[in-house]
């Protein structure tokens, strides 16, 4: 039974979806039995973005952008069907995903967008924060505190600033 709820749910989500948890808790509770529990630091990633890390025995495993990590119920996401738009409104403090594509297809799409420096690959699947929007499709991201320069083309949008600044107010509101 296990492994075919695992193939079932991963058939709804794969690594790098962006999802979003929703901001029910009465029903992110029920519906957490059975698939890790409620617990009470749960309430800070109600509402909140983050990225599919991984599916494993029934659970998917979400990294959020508020930097809590939760295996979830799959009942309790929802899955961002605008995933990928508002790439044409990239404002610096905006929370992206470097695209895991190969290095070899980064380096193509890197031509003419800030070239390839050695290192960038490290980067590839990995988030960031906007830091300026250049002309020519060129965004500068600081992922891992390095700053690169992407082809907005490998820039996939994860949440906008004000919902980060949101997110960052709510965990500092209950420290």
């Amino acid at each position: 039974m296990g492994k075919h709820r695992d193939v079932a749910v991963e058939g709804l989500f794969k690594k790098y979806d962006i999802v979003k948890l929703s901001d029910e808790e009465e029903i992110v509770k029920l519906l957490q039995e059975g698939h890790g529990g409620w617990n009470e630091r749960m309430k800070l990633s109600l509402g909140v973005k983050g990225l599919v890390n991984r599916v494993e025995f029934g659970n998917v495993r979400v990294e959020f952008v508020n930097s809590d990590t939760w295996a979830l119920n799959p009942e309790v996401l929802i899955k961002d069907e605008e995933e990928g738009t508002g790439i044409d409104d990239l404002e610096t403090g905006d929370f992206v995903l470097i695209r895991p594509v190969s290095e070899q297809e980064a380096r193509v799409l890197q031509q003419d967008h800030g070239g390839w420096a050695a290192g960038m690959e490290k980067s590839l699947g990995h988030t960031g924060i906007v830091k300026d929007v250049l002309p020519g499709s060129k965004v500068k991201v600081e992922v891992s505190q390095q700053p690169w320069v992407y082809n907005k083309s490998l820039i996939t949008l994860v949440c906008k600033k004000e919902e980060m600044v949101r997110v960052l107010l709510r965990r500092q509101s209950t420290m």
